[in-house]
């Protein structure tokens, strides 16, 4: 029998590789923690697996502090992505249809406010002047995932499968599809009989004793939460000692280069965490990822619109950051009102602060007319080349963004069209980098697609593309794309003509339907990857 040591070093990394592959066939049974108590040597082989992806709850910090404390804490240096998942406290049915009251606010916004100090004061000792540990060549830097749900959530009114313990993309134990499970919990909700909480049968009609949206009856509260989450450091030991009225700043965590909020997180936080977070703790964040979904009311919404658009004003975004990615996710049942109001004031802001972007995205947290607001009388100039110097976008290579004008009409529809493609065009020469631009809408039964791209094979001309669901009025030749040819012709090594496609796509009726139908149309990963299979799931489990 030959010892390990004696195997070819070829074998032995053959052996590493079947058994890592076999842990991410069974994650459950905890393959690779096994492996790497085996030996030191293979300590050192499997440790970095182990910690790569990580899903904790405020319950899993201690043992975490202890994991990777002190001399340990060179395991920082191996995350690549850890999973914050708050938890807030059960509620009954007695209040699971009643607004939350002073008390739990601040009990949630007290759990919330501990569970991320924890957390922060871990990777906080991470120190960045240390020489690194990793032995693989991979930089440091993780992505910080957050989310705060109660384990009640998916138990009353609602039942968001996204929010169940074991559904997947819940957490890193369960990102395999298994087409099995996915069926079992759908048929469970097919055939949930719960009239107290509006399921008869399988069929779900939301609760409203009172006929009435300005109360909440219905347990939107619950689940959205009353107000969005702030930080109260009541029950945080101050480092200045009890009784200090010195406001607390957050741990720096240079550890971390990407904050993720996805879509299956239905209760936000303030835009003060937000941005206390990104200045105060995030000092070297390259990617900032956030699906939020809106608040309950119209004046909710228009007040964390203007909260938001203030710090933005105030603050800015940090001169690290690379990459914003922002969703504004609603829903009808979730959304009984309009929550559309300040968009175009808001998305003036994101255009004077994304000077040092490097991609943009923006979905329904804005509109394109607001962002280019200041381009829409500004004439195009062939002759007039923009230098890096002067460019305010120096670095963008890509911007992808929503607008509701983009729908079918007649001239009076049109021509605010042809106004905003100009308006984006006469911005785009304020891109000298610029590789890809989208401009797209989706619901309301159609939807339409604007995109400029050059990032094709250089031998290629750029392409220019207007894909709608109805028979578009514009054609390839129509003067609406001039301005735009300019533009190709321009930044094309070459000088060549671009090509210009005007076509009509047969999307189906239930894709007209959804704010993301177009999404798999659109080249730039708008949505996190998980968020984009979620909406995936969740369409496959109501056909099956």
């Amino acid at each position: 029998m030959a010892f390990w040591s004696q195997l070819p070093r070829e074998l032995q990394l053959q052996i590493f590789e079947e058994l890592i592959y076999d842990s991410e066939r069974r994650p459950e049974h905890h393959v690779l923690a096994k492996c790497a108590s085996v030996c030191r040597s293979w300590q050192d082989e499997f440790e970095p697996e182990v910690f790569k992806k990580l899903c904790l709850s405020q319950s899993c910090l201690p043992k975490f502090r202890s994991i990777v404390g002190g001399t340990k804490k060179y395991r920082l240096e191996y995350i690549r992505h850890l999973w914050l998942r708050v938890r807030l406290n059960k509620y009954n049915c007695k209040v699971c249809q009643k607004a939350e009251d002073a008390k739990t606010i601040r009990k949630n916004c007290i759990t919330f406010t501990n569970a991320v100090w924890n957390l922060l004061k871990i990777l906080s000792t991470w120190d960045s002047e240390q020489e690194p540990q990793t032995s693989r060549g991979i930089p440091y830097g993780l992505e910080l995932e957050m989310s705060v749900h109660s384990p009640s959530d998916n138990e009353h009114v609602f039942r968001p499968l996204c929010l169940a313990d074991h559904c997947p993309y819940t957490n890193w134990h369960n990102l395999i599809r298994d087409d099995a499970e996915i069926v079992r919990l759908h048929d469970e909700l097919s055939t949930l009989h719960d009239p107290p909480h509006g399921w008869t049968n399988g069929s779900h009609a939301i609760p409203n004793p009172s006929g009435s949206t300005s109360g909440n009856p219905s347990g939107r509260d619950r689940l959205l939460g009353t107000t969005p989450l702030d930080f109260n450091f009541s029950s945080v030991p101050h480092q200045c000692g009890p009784g200090s009225s010195r406001k607390r700043t957050l741990p720096v965590v240079p550890l971390v280069r990407s904050f993720t909020v996805r879509r299956s997180t239905f209760r936000g936080f303030s835009p003060r965490v937000l941005f206390r977070l990104l200045h105060e703790s995030f000092k070297e964040i390259t990617e900032l990822r956030l699906e939020k979904w809106m608040e309950l009311y119209a004046d909710q919404q228009a007040e964390y619109r203007q909260e938001f658009q203030r710090l933005l004003h105030v603050h800015g975004l940090p001169k690290s950051l690379k990459e914003l990615y922002l969703v504004e996710e609603s829903s009808t049942a979730l959304h009984p009102s309009d929550t559309s109001s300040g968009r175009s004031a808001l998305g003036f802001q994101l255009a004077r602060h994304s000077r040092g972007l490097e991609k943009l995205s923006i979905s329904w947290n804005t509109d394109a007319a607001g962002f280019f607001q200041e381009y829409f009388r500004d004439r195009w100039d062939a002759a007039s080349p923009i230098s890096r110097a002067r460019a305010p976008w120096a670095d963008l290579t890509a911007l992808t963004l929503t607008c509701s004008k983009l729908q079918p009409g007649d001239s009076s529809v049109r021509k605010p069209q042809r106004e905003l493609l100009r308006a984006a065009c006469v911005a785009a020469r304020l891109m000298p980098r610029l590789e890809l631009l989208e401009i797209w809408n989706c619901g309301d039964d159609s939807a339409a697609l604007f995109e400029f791209d050059m990032r094709e094979d250089k031998s290629k001309p750029p392409v220019i593309t207007w894909m709608t669901t109805w028979q578009s009025r514009f054609t390839a030749k129509d003067r609406v794309f001039e301005c735009w040819r300019k533009l190709a012709r321009e930044r094309d090594p070459e000088g060549r003509e671009p090509d210009v496609n005007v076509f009509t796509i047969a999307l189906p009726s239930e894709e007209r339907q959804s704010k993301w139908g177009l999404r798999l149309f659109l080249s730039e990963q708008i949505l996190h990857l998980k968020s984009s299979e979620q909406i995936t799931w969740e369409k496959e489990s109501t056909e099956a």
